[in-house]
């Protein structure tokens, strides 16, 4: 392991001992160098720790609870889902269904209705039909 590697393994273990979370990548393209990229994975992903929402309850900003347990679940998930999406800048865990964590929610009830041939509502809203996406998903863990 060259200098350079060892460097971006000790910021990538410092974020993760932080709670931060890293990746690290090895990218070979052709006629370049080989590129190593370092980058932090933001938010709380630890979904499991948290109180599941309750099927049949809504979660949402206008409609349904707006703050508390569950929420923090739902964030921390969704954190966990688009780890690695680009574009999407992780949730903070805080328990309140605010705009950013509506519109996770939108962008996964859209990407569920247009890859599983679903007719979720594309809402914001964290509601039956989306927590049973979840699960389909393989997101059933929490206290």
């Amino acid at each position: 392991m060259n200098n350079l590697t060892r460097k971006i393994a000790a910021v990538a273990m410092a974020f993760t001992v932080l709670g931060t979370g890293a990746a690290v990548t090895n990218t070979i393209a052709p006629k370049s160098n080989n590129t190593i990229t370092a980058y932090a994975i933001g938010g709380d992903q630890n979904f499991a720790s948290k109180v599941k929402p309750v099927r049949g309850w809504t979660y949402g900003r206008y409609k349904g609870k707006r703050a508390g347990d569950g929420i923090y679940w739902i964030q921390a998930a969704l954190n966990c889902m688009y780890r690695n999406a680009v574009g999407f800048e992780a949730l903070e865990v805080d328990g309140k269904y605010g705009p950013k964590t509506e519109a996770a929610v939108r962008m996964f009830q859209q990407w569920y209705k247009n890859n599983r041939n679903s007719n979720m509502s594309v809402d914001g809203v964290f509601g039956t039909q989306t927590y049973d996406a979840f699960a389909a998903m393989g997101y059933t863990a929490g206290r």
